[in-house]
């Protein structure tokens, strides 16, 4: 996991900044961008928008949960934060292991790709514990 130089992801011109908090991500439908058409303009005017996402999401993940496990979601669903302008995506949470250790790694794969940080999860516990940080901020998730 790396931090993104500010200038590609983040740009604050003036004293304040906005800040966006979306909880519990939980993409599972066909049109999962349509789950944000209500806030989308609010996230867009946002500085930071940090955001917890769920479930894992994987193609190969195997159930490795024994409680009451989440089931994977499509990791193409994750293109849909694109348009929010999620900054962070913290992945900390009860079901992030649901589908092992293949699913923790497409997920961050993904949201990677798209230049959304991540934290609270990640191959061994020195990255889940890593924290992200931009402008001067910085984000922590440890369960």
């Amino acid at each position: 996991m790396s931090s993104f130089p500010p200038e590609q992801h983040l740009a604050i011109t003036s004293n304040s900044i906005q800040i966006a908090l979306v909880g519990d991500i939980i993409l599972d439908t066909d049109e999962p961008s349509r789950l944000f058409d209500a806030s989308r303009a609010a996230l867009k005017r946002a500085n930071v928008v940090v955001g917890q996402v769920e479930v894992p999401h994987s193609r190969r993940g195997v159930q490795s949960h024994f409680d009451i496990p989440a089931p994977p979601s499509d990791p193409a669903r994750l293109r849909a934060l694109a348009d929010t302008n999620m900054t962070v995506a913290t992945l900390v949470g009860n079901h992030i292991f649901d589908q092992g250790r293949v699913g923790i790694e497409n997920t961050l794969e993904v949201l990677q790709a798209q230049q959304i940080l991540t934290t609270g999860a990640g191959l061994n516990r020195a990255e889940a514990k890593r924290p992200q940080s931009w402008n001067g901020m910085a984000s922590l998730s440890e369960c």
